[in-house]
């Protein structure tokens, strides 16, 4: 377990399922306002449970207040497959701190997606040194969307 200032960061577990689900679709709803979820809840959670966590490195951000999950990165090899805050956790380093890890997994490159109406995200990738490489949309949402790649030293 590691910790950041107001933050727990623990290791996945299946009774974070839940929560993690709900924290990903409300950051999602932020992020990108009104579009067209074809996932839900139980989308959700199949993915998360049956396909994400039997493939990635899960970590999960908890509140030291609270104890509620408050971010989560899931990365494997050179895939920085999701990473995701609750609205009030950002800003205060934690996405840089669950970024690090996944960087620390994979020291000399990393690929991940965001959305373009994502500016936000945008801008957390290319601060940490990601470059935008091609732009598509290859996601179940049909939105338009931004690979970004990141090169280790």
């Amino acid at each position: 377990m590691e910790t950041l200032k107001g933050f727990r960061i623990v290791e996945y577990e299946p009774k974070l399922a839940e929560p993690i689900v709900l924290m990903w679709m409300q950051s999602k709803r932020e992020a990108l306002g009104e579009y067209n979820e074809p996932h839900g809840v139980d989308g959700f959670m199949d993915f998360l449970t049956n396909k994400l966590s039997k493939t990635h490195t899960i970590k999960v951000a908890l509140s030291q207040s609270t104890g509620d999950v408050v971010g989560f990165v899931a990365y494997k090899d050179n895939d920085l497959g999701q990473i995701y805050l609750a609205p009030a956790a950002q800003g205060q380093g934690l996405g840089t701190a669950l970024l690090e890890m996944a960087k620390e997994a994979s020291p000399n490159h990393l690929l991940c997606y965001t959305f373009q109406k994502n500016i936000p995200a945008q801008k957390f990738y290319e601060k940490h040194g990601f470059k935008a490489i091609k732009y598509g949309t290859e996601n179940e949402e049909n939105l338009p969307d931004i690979l970004f790649e990141w090169k280790g030293a």
